[in-house]
Protein backbone atom coordinates (compact mmCIF):
# COMPACT_ATOMS: atom_id res chain seq x y z
CA UNK A 1 0.00 0.00 0.00
CA UNK A 2 1.15 3.46 -0.88
CA UNK A 3 1.51 5.81 1.78
CA UNK A 4 -0.58 8.92 1.21
CA UNK A 5 0.36 12.42 2.11
CA UNK A 6 -2.69 14.16 3.53
CA UNK A 7 -3.50 17.17 5.63
CA UNK A 8 -6.19 15.76 7.50
CA UNK A 9 -6.65 15.94 11.52
CA UNK A 10 -7.87 13.59 14.67
CA UNK A 11 -10.50 15.35 15.37
CA UNK A 12 -12.96 14.05 18.60
CA UNK A 13 -15.14 15.82 21.13
CA UNK A 14 -12.83 18.02 23.80
CA UNK A 15 -10.17 15.75 23.95
CA UNK A 16 -12.66 12.94 25.62
CA UNK A 17 -11.32 9.75 25.59
CA UNK A 18 -14.16 7.95 27.52
CA UNK A 19 -14.30 4.14 26.64
CA UNK A 20 -16.82 3.08 24.45
CA UNK A 21 -17.75 6.29 23.58
CA UNK A 22 -19.82 7.17 20.17
CA UNK A 23 -19.93 10.58 18.24
CA UNK A 24 -21.42 11.68 15.02
CA UNK A 25 -20.02 14.03 12.57
CA UNK A 26 -21.48 16.00 10.09
CA UNK A 27 -20.74 18.28 7.34
CA UNK A 28 -22.51 19.74 4.31
CA UNK A 29 -21.02 20.25 1.00
CA UNK A 30 -22.89 22.35 -1.64
CA UNK A 31 -22.09 20.98 -5.12
CA UNK A 32 -22.84 23.37 -8.47
CA UNK A 33 -22.96 19.89 -10.81
CA UNK A 34 -22.23 16.31 -10.64
CA UNK A 35 -18.95 14.87 -9.87
CA UNK A 36 -17.35 12.06 -11.95
CA UNK A 37 -15.08 11.42 -9.08
CA UNK A 38 -14.60 12.31 -5.59
CA UNK A 39 -12.13 10.17 -3.18
CA UNK A 40 -12.63 10.48 0.76
CA UNK A 41 -9.83 8.49 3.07
CA UNK A 42 -11.26 8.10 6.59
CA UNK A 43 -9.33 6.96 9.37
CA UNK A 44 -11.26 6.11 12.28
CA UNK A 45 -10.17 5.24 15.90
CA UNK A 46 -12.08 2.05 15.28
CA UNK A 47 -14.88 1.64 13.71
CA UNK A 48 -17.28 4.12 11.68
CA UNK A 49 -20.59 4.39 9.89
CA UNK A 50 -20.43 6.92 6.56
CA UNK A 51 -24.05 8.30 5.51
CA UNK A 52 -24.92 10.63 3.19
CA UNK A 53 -27.77 12.13 2.33
CA UNK A 54 -29.27 9.60 4.74
CA UNK A 55 -28.12 6.73 2.45
CA UNK A 56 -25.89 4.27 4.08
CA UNK A 57 -22.11 4.43 1.92
CA UNK A 58 -19.61 2.09 4.32
CA UNK A 59 -21.05 -0.39 7.04
CA UNK A 60 -18.76 -0.96 9.76
CA UNK A 61 -15.91 1.04 8.39
CA UNK A 62 -12.34 1.01 9.23
CA UNK A 63 -10.10 -1.86 10.55
CA UNK A 64 -10.33 -3.67 14.08
CA UNK A 65 -7.02 -2.25 15.86
CA UNK A 66 -5.32 -1.27 12.20
CA UNK A 67 -6.62 2.61 12.38
CA UNK A 68 -5.05 3.45 15.37
CA UNK A 69 -3.48 6.61 15.39
CA UNK A 70 0.00 6.05 13.60
CA UNK A 71 -0.59 3.07 11.59
CA UNK A 72 -1.21 4.91 8.24
CA UNK A 73 -4.34 3.23 7.40
CA UNK A 74 -7.37 4.76 6.02
CA UNK A 75 -10.23 3.26 4.12
CA UNK A 76 -10.27 4.70 0.69
CA UNK A 77 -14.52 5.34 -0.50
CA UNK A 78 -15.52 7.28 -3.89
CA UNK A 79 -18.28 9.40 -2.70
CA UNK A 80 -19.60 10.87 -6.10
CA UNK A 81 -22.21 8.00 -6.70
CA UNK A 82 -24.04 9.44 -3.56
CA UNK A 83 -23.55 13.08 -4.18
CA UNK A 84 -26.23 15.21 -5.90
CA UNK A 85 -25.63 18.88 -6.91
CA UNK A 86 -26.84 21.59 -4.36
CA UNK A 87 -26.82 20.60 -0.53
CA UNK A 88 -25.54 17.23 0.66
CA UNK A 89 -25.33 15.98 3.96
CA UNK A 90 -21.83 13.86 4.77
CA UNK A 91 -22.74 12.01 8.14
CA UNK A 92 -20.21 10.06 9.78
CA UNK A 93 -20.94 7.73 12.91
CA UNK A 94 -17.59 6.54 15.12
CA UNK A 95 -17.62 4.40 17.47
CA UNK A 96 -14.01 4.59 19.51
CA UNK A 97 -13.60 0.95 21.70
CA UNK A 98 -10.71 2.61 23.83
CA UNK A 99 -9.02 -0.04 26.04
CA UNK A 100 -6.17 0.11 22.88
CA UNK A 101 -9.13 -0.96 20.60
CA UNK A 102 -9.88 -4.16 22.48
CA UNK A 103 -13.61 -2.85 22.45
CA UNK A 104 -13.52 -1.76 26.18
CA UNK A 105 -12.65 -5.11 27.87
CA UNK A 106 -10.53 -6.09 30.77
CA UNK A 107 -8.48 -8.84 29.09
CA UNK A 108 -6.50 -9.91 32.94
CA UNK A 109 -9.86 -10.59 34.62
CA UNK A 110 -11.46 -12.16 31.46
CA UNK A 111 -8.80 -14.53 30.27
CA UNK A 112 -8.17 -16.22 33.48
CA UNK A 113 -11.69 -16.33 34.54
CA UNK A 114 -11.90 -17.90 31.01
CA UNK A 115 -8.74 -20.29 31.64
CA UNK A 116 -9.79 -21.69 34.83
CA UNK A 117 -13.45 -22.86 33.17
CA UNK A 118 -11.01 -24.49 30.80
CA UNK A 119 -9.04 -26.56 33.58
CA UNK A 120 -12.00 -27.44 35.43
CA UNK A 121 -13.80 -28.86 31.88
CA UNK A 122 -10.47 -30.63 31.20
CA UNK A 123 -10.67 -32.29 34.27
CA UNK A 124 -14.04 -33.31 33.64
CA UNK A 125 -13.11 -34.66 30.58
CA UNK A 126 -9.93 -36.26 31.87
CA UNK A 127 -12.76 -38.49 34.79
CA UNK A 128 -15.13 -39.08 31.67
CA UNK A 129 -12.17 -40.75 29.52
CA UNK A 130 -10.31 -41.93 32.47
CA UNK A 131 -7.33 -40.39 31.08
CA UNK A 132 -5.19 -38.65 34.10
CA UNK A 133 -2.07 -38.31 32.59
CA UNK A 134 -2.62 -34.58 32.91
CA UNK A 135 -3.73 -34.63 36.35
CA UNK A 136 -1.44 -33.14 38.52
CA UNK A 137 -0.87 -30.13 36.18
CA UNK A 138 -4.59 -28.75 36.23
CA UNK A 139 -4.77 -29.43 39.68
CA UNK A 140 -1.50 -26.96 40.29
CA UNK A 141 -2.70 -24.83 37.91
CA UNK A 142 -6.63 -25.01 39.67
CA UNK A 143 -5.02 -24.15 43.28
CA UNK A 144 -2.94 -21.17 41.66
CA UNK A 145 -5.91 -19.33 39.90
CA UNK A 146 -7.83 -20.27 43.09
CA UNK A 147 -5.26 -18.75 45.68
CA UNK A 148 -4.30 -15.93 43.22
CA UNK A 149 -7.66 -14.53 41.53
CA UNK A 150 -9.63 -12.71 44.61
CA UNK A 151 -5.69 -11.30 45.57
CA UNK A 152 -5.25 -9.61 42.44
CA UNK A 153 -8.21 -8.68 40.97
CA UNK A 154 -10.58 -7.93 43.66
CA UNK A 155 -10.55 -4.00 44.81
CA UNK A 156 -12.94 -4.34 47.05
CA UNK A 157 -15.57 -3.33 44.98
CA UNK A 158 -15.39 -5.58 41.68
CA UNK A 159 -12.54 -7.65 40.09
CA UNK A 160 -10.54 -5.23 37.92
CA UNK A 161 -6.87 -5.16 36.60
CA UNK A 162 -7.10 -1.15 36.40
CA UNK A 163 -9.64 1.46 37.27
CA UNK A 164 -11.91 0.27 34.30
CA UNK A 165 -15.14 -1.57 35.61
CA UNK A 166 -15.95 -4.83 33.25
CA UNK A 167 -19.13 -6.34 33.34
CA UNK A 168 -18.38 -9.24 31.04
CA UNK A 169 -14.94 -10.11 33.30
CA UNK A 170 -17.28 -9.80 36.48
CA UNK A 171 -20.03 -12.23 35.30
CA UNK A 172 -17.07 -14.67 34.02
CA UNK A 173 -16.08 -14.49 37.42
CA UNK A 174 -19.29 -15.09 38.65
CA UNK A 175 -19.33 -18.20 36.46
CA UNK A 176 -16.12 -19.50 37.17
CA UNK A 177 -16.88 -20.18 40.77
CA UNK A 178 -13.62 -17.99 41.57
CA UNK A 179 -16.62 -15.21 42.93
CA UNK A 180 -18.10 -16.48 46.22
CA UNK A 181 -21.09 -15.65 47.66
CA UNK A 182 -20.44 -13.28 49.92
CA UNK A 183 -19.74 -10.65 46.99
CA UNK A 184 -22.84 -11.73 45.19
CA UNK A 185 -24.31 -8.50 46.16
CA UNK A 186 -21.21 -6.54 44.85
CA UNK A 187 -21.60 -8.29 41.55
CA UNK A 188 -25.43 -7.55 41.15
CA UNK A 189 -24.61 -3.95 41.69
CA UNK A 190 -22.13 -4.21 39.09
CA UNK A 191 -24.04 -6.06 36.45
CA UNK A 192 -27.35 -4.00 36.82
CA UNK A 193 -25.46 -0.90 36.39
CA UNK A 194 -22.72 -1.53 34.36
CA UNK A 195 -23.44 -1.90 30.28
CA UNK A 196 -20.29 -2.84 28.66
CA UNK A 197 -21.34 -6.17 26.65
CA UNK A 198 -22.14 -6.56 23.16
CA UNK A 199 -24.87 -9.27 22.21
CA UNK A 200 -22.83 -12.14 22.59
CA UNK A 201 -20.94 -11.29 25.67
CA UNK A 202 -24.75 -10.35 27.10
CA UNK A 203 -25.32 -13.87 27.78
CA UNK A 204 -22.43 -14.29 30.37
CA UNK A 205 -24.13 -11.29 31.92
CA UNK A 206 -27.49 -12.67 32.07
CA UNK A 207 -26.48 -16.00 32.90
CA UNK A 208 -24.31 -15.03 35.84
CA UNK A 209 -27.56 -12.82 37.70
CA UNK A 210 -29.55 -16.08 37.31
CA UNK A 211 -26.97 -18.49 38.66
CA UNK A 212 -26.81 -16.13 41.74
CA UNK A 213 -30.36 -16.02 41.89
CA UNK A 214 -31.11 -12.83 40.63
CA UNK A 215 -33.22 -13.60 38.28
CA UNK A 216 -35.75 -11.07 38.04
CA UNK A 217 -32.76 -8.67 37.79
CA UNK A 218 -32.06 -10.74 35.02
CA UNK A 219 -34.76 -10.82 33.03
CA UNK A 220 -35.31 -6.40 33.33
CA UNK A 221 -31.77 -6.32 32.03
CA UNK A 222 -32.14 -8.13 29.38
CA UNK A 223 -35.47 -6.46 28.14
CA UNK A 224 -33.87 -3.11 28.51
CA UNK A 225 -30.94 -4.31 26.07
CA UNK A 226 -33.18 -6.26 24.14
CA UNK A 227 -35.91 -4.18 23.09
CA UNK A 228 -34.72 -1.89 20.38
CA UNK A 229 -33.61 -4.73 18.78
CA UNK A 230 -36.17 -6.71 18.79
CA UNK A 231 -38.32 -3.89 17.64
CA UNK A 232 -35.92 -3.00 14.79
CA UNK A 233 -37.57 -3.65 11.07
CA UNK A 234 -34.60 -6.50 10.82
CA UNK A 235 -35.62 -10.12 10.88
CA UNK A 236 -32.78 -11.11 12.87
CA UNK A 237 -31.31 -9.32 16.01
CA UNK A 238 -27.82 -7.33 15.14
CA UNK A 239 -24.47 -7.93 16.50
CA UNK A 240 -24.39 -4.82 19.19
CA UNK A 241 -26.60 -3.01 21.11
CA UNK A 242 -26.86 0.38 19.34
CA UNK A 243 -28.12 -1.16 16.34
CA UNK A 244 -24.58 -2.02 14.31
CA UNK A 245 -22.34 -4.48 13.36
CA UNK A 246 -23.32 -7.38 11.05
CA UNK A 247 -26.84 -9.40 11.51
CA UNK A 248 -28.17 -12.55 12.03
CA UNK A 249 -25.51 -14.39 14.36
CA UNK A 250 -26.64 -17.37 16.93
CA UNK A 251 -25.29 -15.33 19.76
CA UNK A 252 -28.13 -13.36 19.51
CA UNK A 253 -29.98 -16.27 21.09
CA UNK A 254 -28.97 -16.03 24.93
CA UNK A 255 -32.26 -14.37 26.23
CA UNK A 256 -34.12 -18.04 24.35
CA UNK A 257 -32.14 -20.00 26.10
CA UNK A 258 -32.11 -17.94 29.25
CA UNK A 259 -36.17 -17.93 29.05
CA UNK A 260 -36.54 -21.98 28.90
CA UNK A 261 -33.12 -22.64 31.52
CA UNK A 262 -34.60 -19.78 34.08
CA UNK A 263 -38.16 -18.71 33.80
CA UNK A 264 -39.58 -22.15 32.56
CA UNK A 265 -37.35 -24.02 34.31
CA UNK A 266 -36.33 -26.36 32.21
CA UNK A 267 -33.43 -29.05 32.35
CA UNK A 268 -32.21 -31.90 31.49
CA UNK A 269 -28.58 -33.71 31.66
CA UNK A 270 -28.95 -37.09 30.20
CA UNK A 271 -29.71 -36.61 26.75
CA UNK A 272 -33.31 -36.03 26.98
CA UNK A 273 -33.93 -39.42 28.42
CA UNK A 274 -35.53 -37.40 31.73
CA UNK A 275 -36.53 -33.66 31.89
CA UNK A 276 -37.21 -31.99 34.99
CA UNK A 277 -39.73 -28.37 35.09
CA UNK A 278 -39.58 -26.08 37.47
CA UNK A 279 -41.20 -22.82 36.20
CA UNK A 280 -40.71 -19.59 38.32
CA UNK A 281 -43.53 -18.47 39.68
CA UNK A 282 -43.39 -15.07 40.29
CA UNK A 283 -41.76 -13.25 37.04
CA UNK A 284 -44.91 -13.92 34.76
CA UNK A 285 -48.90 -14.76 35.67
CA UNK A 286 -48.35 -17.26 32.42
CA UNK A 287 -46.42 -19.08 30.02
CA UNK A 288 -46.12 -21.04 26.95
CA UNK A 289 -43.47 -22.70 25.31
CA UNK A 290 -42.66 -26.33 22.98
CA UNK A 291 -39.51 -27.26 22.80
CA UNK A 292 -37.79 -31.21 21.47
CA UNK A 293 -38.26 -34.01 23.42
CA UNK A 294 -36.47 -37.64 22.45
CA UNK A 295 -38.52 -38.18 19.01
CA UNK A 296 -41.48 -35.69 19.73
CA UNK A 297 -42.32 -32.67 21.13
CA UNK A 298 -43.15 -31.18 24.84
CA UNK A 299 -45.79 -28.63 24.77
CA UNK A 300 -45.87 -26.66 28.50
CA UNK A 301 -48.45 -23.93 29.88
CA UNK A 302 -47.43 -22.42 33.14
CA UNK A 303 -50.09 -20.33 34.76
CA UNK A 304 -49.30 -19.30 37.87
CA UNK A 305 -52.72 -17.62 38.77
CA UNK A 306 -54.29 -21.10 39.05
CA UNK A 307 -51.08 -22.59 40.47
CA UNK A 308 -50.97 -24.86 36.92
CA UNK A 309 -48.82 -26.27 34.91
CA UNK A 310 -49.94 -28.64 31.99
CA UNK A 311 -47.70 -30.43 29.90
CA UNK A 312 -48.75 -32.59 26.38
CA UNK A 313 -45.87 -34.78 26.09
CA UNK A 314 -45.35 -36.07 22.50
CA UNK A 315 -41.91 -37.32 23.18
CA UNK A 316 -40.47 -40.59 25.04
CA UNK A 317 -38.87 -37.83 27.23
CA UNK A 318 -39.87 -38.74 31.13
CA UNK A 319 -40.90 -35.39 32.19
CA UNK A 320 -41.71 -34.92 36.09
CA UNK A 321 -43.11 -30.81 36.88
CA UNK A 322 -41.26 -29.36 40.21
CA UNK A 323 -44.46 -26.72 41.04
Amino acid sequence: MNKLNLSAKWIWTDNNKTPDARVVFRKTLELDAILAECIAYLAVDTKYWLYINGKQVVFEGGLFRESLKGCSYADRVDLAPFLAPGKNVISVLCWFYGNGGRNNTDAPVRENAWYYMVLEFMQFMAEELADHRFDEFIEMRRASLKENFEKTFWNGQCFASSDFVDDRANALAVLASLCGPEKYEAMRYILLTTFNSTVYMENYVLLALCRMGYVEDAYHRMVSRYTNLALNENSTLWEDFFILGSRNHAWTGAPITIAYQYFMGIDTNDGFETMTVTPNKTLFKKMACTVNGKDGLIHMKVDNVAGRVTVINGSKTRVTVQY
